[in-house]
This record gives structure tokens, sequence and C-alpha cells, in this order.
């Protein structure tokens, strides 16, 4: 009769092991709240296990702990970086990352950011420097960057990016990333530049009354687009290369006026008329050509994805054709009623027409 005691005797030490397990672990155990950070304009919920790290521990110098915030991942030296910059290069990604990783980037693959459509590129300083996957989301407001760092190249892959939750960018639009969308962003701004200088210096043509005057006036049209071609090509990259050789070619047209008032020439200076027409002709299907921001739309269910938008945003500009026959209309007008000036103001209504999200 000893068995079966002992046998009970052991069911019941089990079922009070079990209780008393019950009761030292709660059945239902709350998940850690995630992270919310801020960094510039944007706003992320990242993952509650990324804990803040100090920005040197990521291996990335030059980093701005007034731009940018490092987190500490679970496994080997891996560390995030959220940083915000407020102008969009060419590639994207942020100045300061790329000076921390030289040489010429990779081609981005897609990626995602909290929903919204972004690139990511993988970088490398070198053997020995850091590995990162850094993933760029563009805004009207500038660019969040996600960079996702290891020391160790043989750790998992370091990227993260997927794992932040939802971006918030006060005030801004989020767009679709192109290899483009640095110039598309800028355009507006340096077409209303060249609108009020050319304005002043075509007002000071048509008033001219000697050739000196007539040859200074045309020499500073000249100088007014290779500025602009100068701000074209610093902030757009090879995606403006079609536009900077039409603002060259408007400056030579009017150097070419303004050699031809210097010599007293009418025969020349009505051909160097044609050909700042024909200029400003090429110049406006240039203007025309370079696409429009292309407004994102999140793609992701069941979490809060939110970029504020701005309903004057890319959506609303003046459409590229309407751009061009403005342009082409006005250069007419100045054909038919023979005056000195090429394709008057029509470019600041246009360009202002254009302006992408006033208020970010």
């Amino acid at each position: 009769m000893l068995l079966p005691a002992v046998i009970v005797a052991g069911v019941l030490a089990a079922l009070v092991g079990v209780w008393a397990g019950r009761v030292a672990a709660p059945a239902n155990p709350k998940p850690q709240p995630a992270r919310v950070v801020s960094v510039g304009a944007a706003r992320l919920v990242v993952p509650a296990d990324w804990q803040p790290a100090r920005l040197r521990s990521t291996g990335i110098a030059g980093l701005d702990a007034e731009h940018a915030v490092a987190f500490e991942r679970p496994g080997l030296s891996l560390r995030a970086v959220a940083m915000f910059a407020p102008t969009v290069e060419p590639s994207l990604i942020p100045r300061e990352l790329r000076s921390a990783f030289p040489g010429h980037p990779p081609a981005p693959r897609a990626a995602r950011v909290g929903g919204w459509p972004a690139w990511t590129y993988h970088l490398t300083a070198g053997s020995s420097g850091p590995h990162a996957d850094a993933t760029v989301l563009a805004t009207t407001a500038g660019v969040l960057a996600i960079v996702c760092t290891t020391l160790v190249p043989s750790a998992a892959d370091p990227g993260c990016a997927a794992d932040v939750e939802s971006v918030t960018v006060r005030g801004a639009v989020a767009l679709v990333p192109s290899r483009s969308l640095a110039l598309e962003l800028r355009l507006p701004t340096v077409l209303d530049g060249l609108n009020r200088a050319r304005s002043r210096h075509r007002a000071a043509l048509s008033r001219a009354d000697t050739a000196e005057s007539q040859a200074l006036a045309a020499r500073r049209l000249g100088a007014d687009h290779r500025a602009a071609a100068r701000v074209v090509d610093a902030a757009a990259g090879p995606a403006g290369m079609p536009l900077i050789r039409d603002l060259t070619g408007a400056a030579e047209a009017y150097d070419a006026l303004g050699r031809a008032a210097a010599e007293s020439s009418p025969a020349g200076f009505e051909a160097a008329r044609a050909a700042v027409r024909q200029a400003d002709a090429e110049l406006a299907r240039g203007v025309a050509d370079v696409p429009r921001p292309i407004t994102a739309q999140p793609t992701r269910t069941g979490s809060t994805v939110t970029v504020r938008q701005n309903h004057n945003g890319p959506s609303g500009s003046v459409p590229a054709v309407l751009f061009l026959l403005l342009m082409l209309l006005a250069a007419a007008a100045g054909v038919a009623t023979g005056s000195s000036e090429v394709a008057p103001r029509l470019w600041r209504s246009a360009a202002a027409a254009a302006r992408l999200a006033p208020r970010l």
C-alpha cells in the first residue's frame, strides 16, 4: 500500500510546484512600452529594447548630438543612429554621414521606414571601420536617416530600420525617393532667384540708350544664368546636368548679345537676339523636363504611421507643360513687339505657382 501513497504524494508535490510557479510569474506579463524619440523635425517610435547610447559608440565620426541620437540594440556591438538633415542631397544620404563613409555610395535598394518608401545603402568605412545600412526617408522638411551599424564584420546583417514602428515629421510631406529629388525640391527657389535677376537686368537692357549700357546689361544676364547653373550643380548632382547645359547655353547667348552691342553691329545684335530667344525656349523645355516630386503613400497596416501632410504640397504644383507654355508665350510676345526683353515676367508667376509646400 506504500506505492500508491508515494504516487499520490508525488502528484500533489507536482501540482503544488505548478501552482507556485503560476503565482511567481504573472499569467499575462505586460509588454515593454515602445520608446519615443525626437530628432530634428522627426519623431520616431522605436522598440523598447533600443537603449540610449553615446554617439561615439557607433564608430561613426562627426555626428552632431543636436541632430542625431544613438541606441544600443540587442546583439553583438549593434548600434542604431537616427538623424535628421534639413538639406536634401542628390543621394539623399545626409552630408555628415557621407563624410564618415568616403567613396561613391553603392546603388540603393528599395526599403520602408514606418511604412513609408525609402532607400537603403550599405556603407563601409574600410575593413577596420564600421559597417552600416543607412535607410533614408525623404520629406519636404528634409531627410530622416536610420543608420544601423556594427563594428564586427561577422555579425548578422545590421539592418534595423524595419523595426521603427512609426514616423512623424512636423508639417512635412513624405516623398518618393529619386535621383532627381534634390533638383526637384531646389528648382523653384533657383527659378525665383533667376527671375528676380533677369527682371532687373532685362529692364536695364530695355532702357539702355548706349552700346556700352546694352553690353553691360547683356553680360549681367549671362552672369545671372551662370550663377543659377552653379547652384543647380552644387545642389542636384548628375540629375542637374541637362538643366546646367541649358542655363549655360542661355548665358552664352546673352554674352553674344553683349558682344554684338559692344561692337555696335545692328546685324549682329539681331542675330544674337534670335539666339537668345532660342536659348530661352530650350531653357523652358529643360525646366519642363524636370519631374515634380511625388507624394508618398504609406503601405503598412496595424500600426500608427504618420507624416503630416500639407495640402499645398507637390500635388498642387504647376504642371510642367503649363510652365513651358507660359515661357513660350512670353518669348513669342517679346518677338512680336520687337522688345529687347525675352521671356518677360511670367517666370515669376510660374515659379511662384510651382513652389512646394511653402509652410513646412
